[in-house]
């Protein structure tokens, strides 16, 4: 985002005097449209002699001014996948819509979380479990878990919970270092099994309490078949 943002405004820097002093018409002024509309929705809305609006999203803001407040890049986009990056220069929140134009219609994940040391990562940790992770004993389930993220997981609760939604069993998960070596970070930690207790259609859920913020919740729970 620095990169690009900075390049503008070198394009800018350039053409300052013919859009000022210097400036031939009278009616319009020089400045590269395409870099902007490329980089704040993902490709090109309107541009003579375009016909065909190109953009990933558009973006309407509620308080007049607010577009010129905050920073915004779209590095890559696909019908099916889009990434984008935001700095908000002011010192409130915005309130923003976005509207998806050149992507897919149905149901999508999101993803979001905070890049505060510039790596362009998220600061996040993402503990996650899969069913090739679940090993049941007789008396005792036993969970491998991951962290996919890059920074560290607190010590979180990890549970058996039956079809209705009621906790049968706890343990603790410790705390796991974050994927910043690109080395794997996994702990495994052991559930005792209620007795006469028939595990079909019970989950394993990591922190049931939502007390940890995470790049995605979705692979925190496993159920057992």
């Amino acid at each position: 985002m620095e990169t690009n943002y900075r390049d503008i405004l070198e394009i800018i820097g350039r053409y300052e005097y013919i859009n000022t002093l210097g400036y031939v018409w009278t009616d319009r002024l020089y400045f590269n449209v395409e870099q902007i509309q490329r980089s704040r929705m993902g490709g090109i809305n309107h541009c003579r002699p375009t016909f065909y609006a190109g953009n990933t999203v558009s973006w309407r803001f509620r308080n007049d001014g607010d577009a010129e407040k905050i920073a915004i890049l779209v590095p890559f986009s696909t019908p099916k996948e889009l990434k984008l990056e935001f700095f908000n220069t002011d010192t409130k929140p915005m309130e923003v819509q976005m509207t998806g134009w050149d992507v897919l219609n149905g149901e999508w994940e999101l993803i979001q979380g905070i890049d505060s040391n510039g790596v362009n990562i998220t600061d996040r940790p993402d503990l996650a479990i899969g069913a090739e992770d679940i090993q049941i004993s007789e008396n005792q389930i036993s969970v491998t878990v991951h962290n996919l993220g890059y920074v560290s997981a607190p010590p979180t609760e990890i549970a058996l919970i039956d079809c209705n939604g009621k906790i049968l069993q706890t343990a603790t998960i410790p705390a796991l270092e974050g994927v910043h070596d690109l080395l794997p970070k996994r702990v495994r930690v052991s559930l005792n099994i209620p007795p006469d207790l028939n595990t079909d259609n019970c989950q394993i859920v990591i922190d049931p309490k939502q007390t940890i913020p995470e790049i995605r919740k979705s692979n925190n729970v496993v159920k057992i078949k």
